[in-house]
């Protein structure tokens, strides 16, 4: 399900059995997938250089609710995701999400159903090639140190128009809230 929560579009799987979760990577637990969301542009940067997009993977440690883990700053209950994508030519892997974008465009609470994605093709293919570190989803208060985060090097396309879309929303949704604030403690920089 997708659904614009007035910040961005938040993608919900519902329905999937099992339910789509990540191991191994030098990950201590199995993560389940709790959403995933995009960031026009994006919030990490490499060489202090942002991408045009970045989507983020929110997943909390198997059973573990996302209410509990968050505030858990003594361990890694909660990890984040984060792909890059770099403008490109179509067919993309977002090409599937854009029907239920351009839907909760117009304001924020609307929402949509997304048939049969598979998720996994917003991962890039090298996947032993990434960033990591512990910081926060950066979404608001708490603002704990509760996730392990990791940031994928290899990137994903994104066409313009899906950019442009991108930026529509997030014209559209914004509250006076700044976008691209997050500060990091670990630079990205690469050879």
């Amino acid at each position: 399900m997708a659904e614009n929560d007035g910040h961005r579009a938040v993608f919900t799987p519902i329905n999937c059995s099992p339910t789509p979760y990540i191991t191994g990577g030098n990950l201590p637990y199995r993560y389940d997938l709790v959403s995933f969301h995009f960031h026009h542009l994006s919030e990490h940067t490499v060489n202090g250089n942002h991408y045009p997009l970045e989507v983020h993977f929110v997943l909390t440690r198997h059973g573990k609710p996302l209410s509990t883990t968050i505030t858990d700053t003594t361990s890694t209950q909660a990890a984040a995701i984060a792909v890059f994508f770099k403008r490109g030519s179509e067919p993309t892997p977002i090409d599937p999400l854009v029907q239920a974008m351009q839907t909760i465009l117009p304001a924020s609470g609307n929402t949509a159903t997304v048939k049969s994605y598979d998720i996994s093709s917003l991962l890039p293919k090298n996947k032993s090639l990434y960033y990591r570190y512990k910081g926060s989803l950066g979404e608001g208060p708490p603002c704990n140190e509760a996730f392990l985060w990791t940031v994928m090097k290899q990137t994903k396309p994104v066409t313009q128009s899906q950019i442009d879309l991108f930026t529509q929303l997030n014209k559209n949704v914004d509250n006076g809230y700044p976008f691209n604030n997050r500060q990091f403690s670990q630079r990205m920089n690469m050879p």
